[in-house]
């Protein structure tokens, strides 16, 4: 006898090894494939439509629709079962729709006129035809692309390619770069470990950063920064002084510059690589009202004091070690008149508030990998991670001397914004 174990599939030549299984095997005897359903006891035996209706069943049973998040009651043990099961499976799927936009291959199938075979999408793309047959198996088994029985031409639904092209896509190449940390996590995770790790530690985050804020800038300025100014539009139309706190590589900055040409904007970060980056995007497009500085926004010049007219933080103060400090700071480098714009994640801090939201899920595992760790690696830190909780913002905005003016719900990102007038002689 001779068995082959899940294996056969990694070979180079599948026929050549079975047919050397087969040689070496004496007369009449079997090869065991643990894979043949045949096999299984009958216990197990099961046909895949009896299958999938008790997936279906069961999944109906336990999920539910609660104020626009999906709910999960408490499961019993086979329905648990089914749910983790794809969790791991969507997990698969996901690092397969990293590929699908990294390799362009969702640009390309969303411009087809007409379905394709694997060779013409592999042409399109300029690809090697049997990856793309492989990504093309499990973007058919995750509903993502059809594929016709008996044509074997593959396409998107049309219903599908707004989302496909949508900003929101380029979050998928994160899972990979957060995938790099895991070590470095599972580190911190140990009681003799380090507290943390910076985003310093790893460039191509700003190089991902850069690649999402370059596609959604525009969006955010227009959609939900700029409108809920009011009068402060006709300052920065006049001509203002604004910081931008923890620039990043600048995209957002210079979206807000390109529509104010009056006013001058000042990025700030403590990356040097991000502002390196942000230097060049600007000389590239020849914009002369932006410049970038590398700076510790806990510790910002002395010689800056009652200098800006407004200063925004966008998804960044959570990052700091000491969050209080940077906001005291940006208190303490506006004028009398100033205007605060704190953008944050739209969260409440309970987590029973954020039970069976999806984006919580996502907001949690990509605080856990990149913002907590980042915060944490300098000491003294409160540690608050992203979700931290539009609960404990307020009085925390309060308690440094800003008045909440108004709060407005994001529509471009799952975001709360926060516009704040600076107090001056006490908390507002």
């Amino acid at each position: 006898m001779a068995y082959a174990y899940d294996v056969v599939h990694d070979t180079s030549d599948p026929n050549k090894v079975l047919s050397e299984i087969h040689r070496v095997l004496k007369a009449e005897k079997l090869m065991a494939d643990n894979r043949r359903e045949t096999t299984l006891p009958d216990n197990r035996k099961h046909t895949g439509s009896s299958h999938h209706t008790q997936r279906m069943i069961i999944s109906v049973t336990v999920l539910v629709q609660n104020k626009g998040r999906l709910s999960l009651s408490t499961m019993e043990a086979p329905a648990f079962e089914i749910y983790m099961n794809d969790v791991i499976g969507n997990g698969f799927l996901a690092l397969s729709v990293c590929v699908g936009k990294e390799m362009g291959l969702y640009d390309e199938m969303c411009s087809l006129e007409s379905p394709a075979t694997v060779q013409q999408i592999a042409d399109k793309t300029n690809l090697k035809e049997r990856y793309v047959k492989e990504w093309l198996g499990s973007m058919v088994a995750g509903k993502i692309v059809e594929v016709d029985q008996d044509s074997r031409l593959y396409h998107i639904p049309d219903q599908y390619k707004d989302y496909l092209k949508n900003p929101m896509i380029t979050m998928a190449p994160i899972m990979t770069l957060l995938a790099n940390q895991y070590r470095k996590l599972k580190s911190c995770f140990t009681r003799q470990g380090p507290n943390g790790y910076d985003f310093r530690g790893y460039p191509e985050y700003y190089s991902w950063l850069e690649s999402i804020r370059e596609v959604m800038a525009d969006d955010i300025v227009d959609k939900d920064m700029i409108p809920h100014y009011g009068d402060l539009i006709d300052k920065l139309t006049e001509g203002a002084i604004v910081a931008d706190i923890g620039c990043g590589t600048g995209n957002i900055c210079i979206a807000f510059a390109k529509r104010f040409p009056k006013t001058t904007f000042l990025g700030l970060d403590y990356g040097g690589e991000a502002i390196a980056k942000g230097r060049a995007l600007v000389s590239k497009e020849k914009i002369t009202n932006v410049e970038f500085e590398q700076v510790d926004a806990t510790d910002m010049p002395q010689s800056w004091g009652n200098r800006f007219d407004m200063a925004y933080a966008y998804d960044v103060v959570h990052d700091t070690s000491d969050p209080n400090k940077v906001l005291s700071e940006i208190h303490r480098i506006l004028k009398a008149d100033g205007i605060f714009s704190l953008v944050e994640i739209d969260m409440q801090s309970p987590h029973y508030e954020n039970k069976g939201d999806p984006m919580a899920v996502m907001n949690y595992t990509f605080s856990m990998y990149s913002c907590l760790p980042n915060s944490l690696a300098v000491p003294p830190s409160a540690g608050l991670g992203a979700c931290w909780g539009v609960d404990k913002i307020r009085p925390c905005l309060v308690q440094t001397g800003f008045k909440i003016v108004k709060e407005e719900q994001q529509t471009v990102e799952p975001n709360r914004h926060f516009i704040c007038k600076k107090i001056v002689g006490g908390m507002a």
